[in-house]
């Protein structure tokens, strides 16, 4: 058995002798551009307060974590209509990084994983020392990586990673999927590779992990390492000097949290900083067009949505959670806080993905939204609280909170808007479950119609703190992570999966948004990573 990249897009299963996943060709580092130091800065709304990505802090850790990278693999933006823009970079456009090869044995039980040669700014070579370390410190430390080995993935639970010689490892599988390779793209949260000789001199007893140094520190292979942290406030990355990868001319990459939007524009507009994220959508509006300022509107797989704790009786019935899709005009919402960066969701997936649905979309319906409503024994609808923060899905929480509150009070629903003291609560009580009814946002970190789907509803997911389970869609989703080359089978499953996800509605599907990156004119290597997070190794700025 032999699993390779087809010549187009999309992974595929060959029944025939072996092959070996080859790297793509690594480019040489250019020149410093200049003798002064190229300093980008990269406003975000917040920075996280610990800087070890088996730590998870929900956005903030994305944006500050993510530029760490050292993954096993990364995506080939050059396969990719319009950098990433125009055309979601997917599985099937997966390069491999830190991995030299990636091998699936003939009985799909085991990869064999060859390492090339990295050195991380401490001298120290990659190691299948440094690959099986930071595989167990991510099992043992982050719930996120475990999600990914074991939910995403299906890894072996026991003994799943073995030391073959210095530069081999082998990963064992209960079975192989098409997210074995795809999950290995996520460094900024699950699956980096540190520099294990490094993070063990600050090792103790009390801590094997270093997970105190760690929070302040970096030991690993990627592009970066940190000059200077304050927690909650700024980082500050500059180059690995024996990085030997594709890069720019950026020298120092400053990450600086800046929670009000119109503050991070006006200092766009001002030249103080270079790139922006989450500002408004009348923010994005007003610099369209802006001197020395571009606003990229690219495909995006995220999606607004609203959930509901569905161990509370009340959301536990299923004519519940229909009625409110049933009184949510997802139009309204488009035309009066979108501004144009987002499209009404129709069905199951977003509409990035171009994937197949059973034929059912959503409606707006206050009349069966209320029938339902009495049929459940609710005529006169009832009260709940809806928790929402700007951290996610981001300036426009309070609008959109206030928007559909206004809307389901057209049928009886009068829930009040729970506003988050912070970010970090509002992750915290999200991860707990500790909400009734929550405003959210879907960000998949694959952008694939399997990562998507496992990722909130499976009921073995992390993420589902929301507690759906049905037993076919868990039947359905398994199905389809083993058929590893897409086309008609494939688009199959996902047919299936969107009925039961109209029947049984386990979240509300809002829109589906756009990615809209704000940076100078001056700024060029942009790419748009499915993820949505900046590779900032790649930019330069003249």
């Amino acid at each position: 058995m032999n699993i390779a990249y087809t010549t187009g897009r999309g992974w595929r299963l060959a029944i025939m002798g072996f092959g070996v996943l080859a790297a793509s060709q690594i480019g040489a580092a250019p020149e410093a551009a200049a003798q002064d130091k190229v300093t980008f800065v990269y406003a975000v709304p917040a920075v996280a307060q610990n800087l070890d990505p088996a730590m998870w802090e929900g956005d903030p850790g994305r944006w500050t974590k993510w530029e760490q990278r050292s993954n096993l693999a990364d995506y080939d933006y050059a396969k990719v209509e319009g950098n990433g823009c125009n055309d979601l970079a997917s599985i099937g456009d997966i390069k491999l990084d830190l991995a030299e090869s990636f091998e699936l044995s003939a009985d799909g039980l085991h990869y064999t994983i060859r390492l090339r040669e990295a050195k991380s700014p401490y001298g120290n070579v990659l190691s299948a020392e440094d690959v099986k370390w930071s595989f167990d410190r991510h099992r043992e430390l982050s719930g996120v990586s475990r999600n990914m080995y074991f939910t995403q993935a299906k890894y072996r639970q026991q003994d799943t990673i073995e030391i073959v010689d210095e530069r081999t490892v082998r990963l064992h599988l209960e079975r192989p999927t098409s997210m074995d390779v795809p999950i290995h793209t996520i460094s900024a949260f699950a699956l980096k590779i540190y520099d294990s000789t490094e993070a063990r001199k600050h090792a103790t007893a009390e801590d094997p992990w270093a997970k105190n140094w760690m929070a302040g520190n970096t030991a690993d292979y990627g592009p970066w390492m940190v000059e200077r942290f304050d927690p909650g406030n700024e980082v500050v990355y500059v180059p690995n000097p024996n990085y030997t990868g594709e890069r720019g001319n950026i020298e120092r990459l400053v990450i600086r949290g800046i929670p009000e939007s119109s503050t991070r524009m006006q200092l766009l507009q001002a030249g103080e900083i270079d790139f922006t994220t989450r500002l408004t959508f009348d923010e994005f509006q007003s610099l369209q067009g802006a001197p020395d300022v571009v606003v990229e509107t690219c495909l995006s797989p995220n999606r607004d949505t609203l959930m509901m704790q569905l161990g509370d009786p009340r959301f536990a019935d299923v004519r519940v959670r229909q009625a409110v899709s049933h009184a949510i005009d997802r139009e309204a919402l488009v035309n009066a806080i979108y501004r144009g960066f987002a499209t009404p969701s129709k069905t199951s997936l977003p509409v990035g993905y171009g994937a197949p649905s059973s034929g059912t979309t959503f409606t707006h319906d206050p009349a069966a939204a209320r029938r339902l409503l009495a049929e459940a024994g609710h005529p006169n609808g009832f009260e709940a609280s809806m928790l929402m923060h700007s951290s996610r899905p981001g300036p426009h929480a309070e609008q959109l909170a206030v928007t559909l509150q206004a809307q389901l009070q057209q049928v009886g629903l009068n829930w009040t808007i729970e506003v988050a003291p912070s970010a970090a609560d509002f992750n915290t009580r999200f991860q707990q479950g500790r909400y009734e009814a929550i405003v959210y946002l879907d960000p998949p970190a694959v952008a694939d119609p399997l990562y998507t789907l496992v990722n909130y509803n499976a009921s073995t997911a992390a993420q589902n703190t929301h507690k759906y389970k049905s037993d076919e869609y868990d039947a359905l989703v398994t199905e389809l992570a083993t058929v590893l080359e897409t086309g008609a089978a494939r688009d199959a499953i996902v047919g299936k999966i969107d009925a039961v996800i109209m029947g049984t509605m386990p979240m509300i599907y809002l829109v589906d948004r756009n990615y809209i990156h704000a940076f100078r004119s001056n700024v060029s290597g942009f790419v748009n990573a499915p993820n949505g997070e900046l590779p900032g190794h790649l930019l330069s700025k003249e």
